[in-house]
């Protein structure tokens, strides 16, 4: 069904994530369109990466099973005025935004991580906050507003340093620890979804703090 006021909030499992097949129970599928940022730029030629590949996907005729696996289904809150605001994953909703596929099939798969939409704007953005679900900061770090957040993924601005973390990751440089229930990581690497602790050889790869 298409993300409206009927979407449940997705239920997590004994170990806080969001199961694939809880997903699908209570998902929803969005146009990228419709979808709000909660963070003001991303690393346009890792986008441009991710773009090509739906694309691709999408001439094959193979974009809805691709769109569909687990790690690409995209966590949404449902904000004031029934608003649903992107909180990961902006990088694959510009990647479908600027794909080169029709209007109607630029969309995502979604599922709800809380609904706050009864909140005050102020309490909204003071919770989502709390929560680590905006990141208000512009690309040369300085703290913005809620109000200078962009309006849709078209016009998330481009931060170079976010294409230079994306493709170090990709590689193996540090491995990006997610907090509990959080999507896993589209890197589409050998190395997405080492943990913290993986080991390489004798020696551990620590955690890293991609900012």
């Amino acid at each position: 069904p298409a993300c409206g006021w009927t979407t449940k909030v997705a239920r997590p499992n004994d170990d806080l994530m969001y199961t694939l097949q809880e997903k699908k129970r209570r998902g929803c599928i969005i146009e990228v369109k419709a979808l709000h940022p909660t963070q003001s730029a991303v690393g346009m030629l890792a986008a441009a990466c991710k773009s090509a590949r739906v694309s691709s996907e999408a001439a094959a005729g193979n974009l809805q099973d691709y769109l569909l696996k687990d790690n690409r289904w995209v966590p949404v809150v449902r904000g004031p005025g029934g608003v649903f605001y992107l909180t990961d994953h902006h990088h694959l909703a510009v990647a479908v935004w600027n794909a080169t596929i029709e209007d109607q099939d630029k969309k995502v798969y979604a599922y709800l991580l809380d609904d706050w939409s009864a909140l005050k704007e102020s309490v909204f953005w003071e919770r989502m906050k709390n929560a680590h679900r905006a990141w208000l900061f512009n690309r040369a770090g300085q703290s913005i507003p809620p109000s200078a957040l962009p309006n849709e993924v078209g016009k998330l601005q481009d931060d170079p340093l976010r294409t230079l973390s994306a493709w170090v990751r990709e590689n193996c440089g540090y491995v990006k620890c997610d907090p509990p229930g959080a999507a896993k990581s589209d890197d589409g690497q050998s190395c997405a979804d080492r943990s913290c602790e993986e080991k390489f050889g004798s020696k551990k790869l620590p955690c890293a703090n991609a900012y």
